[in-house]
């Protein structure tokens, strides 16, 4: 069953990786294997807390993908 808020993302293209105390009590890790995205959030509540942030933050960049991609472009100009 995938996640929906907006677009469709499919639990089997999301790999998790948890730590806790790295430095935050609970990190965790997101990747999403179509796109090659990573994603890092930290809280100090709990892992559901810090998963939330990342599915969060992949619902964004999907969304906006254009302006994201744009966002990750640095000029070569000095």
């Amino acid at each position: 069953m995938g996640i929906r808020l907006g677009t469709e993302i499919i639990d089997s293209d999301l790999e998790w990786t948890k730590e806790r105390d790295a430095p935050y009590r609970y990190h965790v890790k997101l990747l999403h294997k179509p796109t090659g995205m990573e994603i890092e959030q930290a809280s100090e509540s709990a892992f559901s807390e810090a998963k939330t942030y990342c599915l969060r933050e992949l619902h964004w960049r999907l969304r906006n993908w254009d302006e994201y991609k744009q966002s990750m472009v640095r000029s070569l100009e000095v």
